[in-house]
């Protein structure tokens, strides 16, 4: 039997510390968070979803980004930026699916009275390495990846340190450059009586910025 056990708990209803890490931007007032770490052994991350364009997609602007603001479907492609140490590239990100867990899988977690009267949900998604993808090795989106509400607010992320197989987060590699792919997953908690169908990509003082601009949205 995996050892498990709860490294933080956050309080739903109360602000969260600001999570700091190698990201396209952290959420300048960012959701709760709820943060486990686990043994388990990792899992390979699969072959990449084919992505369909969306219909539903504005014009996309100067360079080849996917314009602030736009409404994509689940598994179409949006070309976003990235930045790092002042190095500057593209990732292509294709939310794939939003998937509704169980209540078991969440008991799994052993997250406590934390998650009480909740459901996990599982956004699933597709990167691929753009301009300067090899320099910009080791950056992550996943703070910059979030599940929405239906009342437009973000889910509580719930993050491990392990992988698990029921939403394994995949990894970039070594010879991560232009044109390379990873399929990752998050997950999220919600009350259970609410459904998740929409993620969105938020990064933290861009164009893109919930606050004071206009995120990509899947659903």
């Amino acid at each position: 039997m995996n050892t498990r056990h709860v490294t933080t708990a956050t309080a739903l209803l109360l602000p969260a510390a600001l999570l700091t890490s190698c990201s396209l931007g952290a959420q300048a007032q960012p959701a709760p968070t709820v943060t486990v770490t686990r043994d388990a052994a990792p899992t390979g991350t699969g072959d990449p979803a084919a992505a369909s364009p969306s219909t539903t997609a504005t014009a996309a602007p100067a360079a080849g980004l996917t314009a602030p603001g736009a409404e994509l479907r689940l598994g179409s492609p949006a070309t976003l930026p990235v930045e790092l140490s002042g190095t500057t590239g593209t990732y292509t990100v294709s939310v794939d699916a939003v998937e509704r867990g169980t209540d078991a899988e969440l008991a799994d977690l052993d997250l406590g009275d934390a998650v009480a009267g909740m459901t996990p949900f599982y956004v699933r998604y597709t990167v691929t390495g753009g301009q300067n993808a090899a320099a910009l090795r080791g950056t992550d989106i996943t703070q910059d990846i979030s599940a929405l509400l239906p009342d437009g607010s973000e889910a509580t992320p719930v993050i491990l340190f392990q992988e698990w197989d029921r939403c394994a987060h995949g990894d970039q590699g070594v010879d991560f450059a232009e044109g390379s792919t990873y399929q990752t997953c998050r997950i999220f908690v919600a009350p259970s009586s609410l459904e998740i169908t929409t993620a969105q990509f938020s990064a933290y003082d861009t164009d893109y910025d919930s606050y004071d601009g206009e995120p990509v949205t899947w659903s």
